[in-house]
């Protein structure tokens, strides 16, 4: 069988008044940060150079839609993916679509505060939530190596972007 290799990163939430993620590689080196106004439509999503602080790669997340809203991954003026909440009873489920890829799917248990990403019946990620003081969430996460981390770490933070939303609203 194959042996899969995972890269592995830490996303925090930050802040009370804003919405704002570091993400952290396996060696605690800040590869990217996510910024943006708490209740605003877009958020900025700057990858560093792994040798500075130089920002290598700029993505946006981008909500449209009102009453069946859906969160797209823009670089360059390019959708890169999208992703569109499915209504299920029992879990969580989320259709992603990727540019030249297809669809993959991103199913969850809020309750237990584990996901999965799985693409062709094959899971790419793995995604586990933990609440902390101060309502800051902090995820682990192991991500094929052979798939874009970038990508998979823009549609976790609209993954908590959504959580979120919905518990305001209980």
């Amino acid at each position: 069988m194959e042996q899969l290799q995972f890269e592995k990163f830490a996303i925090e939430e930050e802040g009370v008044f804003v919405s704002d993620y570091k993400i952290w590689d396996e060696k605690r080196t800040l590869i990217a940060e996510a910024k943006g106004k708490l209740f605003s439509k877009v958020k900025q999503v700057y990858f560093y150079n792994n040798k500075s602080k130089d920002v290598s790669n700029t993505f946006q997340i981008i909500k449209t839609g009102i009453l069946a809203p859906e969160y797209h991954v823009v670089k360059d003026n390019r959708t890169l993916a999208v992703l569109a909440k499915q209504f299920k009873i029992f879990e969580k489920e989320f259709t992603v679509e990727i540019a030249g890829q297809g669809t993959m799917t991103l199913r969850g248990n809020l309750r237990k505060n584990n996901f999965v990403m799985i693409h062709n019946g094959v899971e790419i990620a793995k995604i586990s939530r933990q609440r902390t003081l101060f309502t800051k969430d902090i995820y682990g996460t192991a991500i094929r190596a052979d798939y874009d981390y970038r990508i998979t770490l823009c549609l976790i933070i609209i993954l908590d972007i959504i959580i979120d939303i919905e518990r305001q609203s209980k």
